[in-house]
């Protein structure tokens, strides 16, 4: 739903988080939401041959995936991301201009996951990160071991989530004093 909205409404969402997703307009029915769901989206990139997509309102995304995850495959993780890094210009797709990527993988530690990020940024605020929980299924990474569908391993997805979405700003504003994240 948050991926509906940002595009829908870009006026109103400087970003959006996604966690263990499908992409938006990928599924016109139930029969191709669940094989979206099971083996990913039809062509690689996160749409249908035809699928009406709004896709000149990316905003910026922070996506989650397990790469175990066995309810939704992780392939529409890597789906969402790709299609958040582009901008369409006549027809066409292009990656954002200026574009600074960095891809790091931590390991696994006792009590937590291994872990791939890739960072993209432009101008030093970030524009889209995939986080890759390796060994993590269908639950929310870092959520409490008490939870349903949480997984207290890998990382907190809330605290990344809220981290990437302050350094947003709707429609180029300048951030505010007292709203700096660290």
């Amino acid at each position: 739903m948050a991926l509906i909205l940002g595009q829908e409404y870009p006026e109103l969402y400087a970003a959006v988080g996604v966690h263990s997703g499908v992409p938006s307009g990928v599924a016109t029915d139930l029969f191709s939401a669940l094989m979206t769901m099971s083996a990913g989206p039809a062509d690689g990139r996160g749409r249908r041959a035809n699928a009406r997509l709004r896709t000149s309102n990316v905003v910026p995304t922070i996506v989650f995936h397990g790469d175990a995850d066995k309810t939704v495959h992780p392939s529409n993780g890597e789906a969402i991301h790709s299609r958040s890094r582009q901008r369409r210009r006549g027809g066409g797709a292009m990656l954002l201009p200026n574009d600074r990527s960095t891809k790091t993988r931590t390991r696994a530690r006792p009590g937590a996951r291994a872990v791939t990020r890739t960072h993209h940024s432009t101008g030093g605020i970030p524009d889209a990160e995939l986080w890759v929980v390796h060994g993590g299924g269908h639950a929310w990474a870092g959520g409490s071991p008490d939870g349903t569908y949480t997984e207290s391993g890998g990382p907190d997805a809330s605290r990344e989530m809220v981290r990437f979405l302050l350094q947003q700003r709707l429609n180029g504003a300048t951030p505010q004093p007292g709203h700096q994240t660290t």
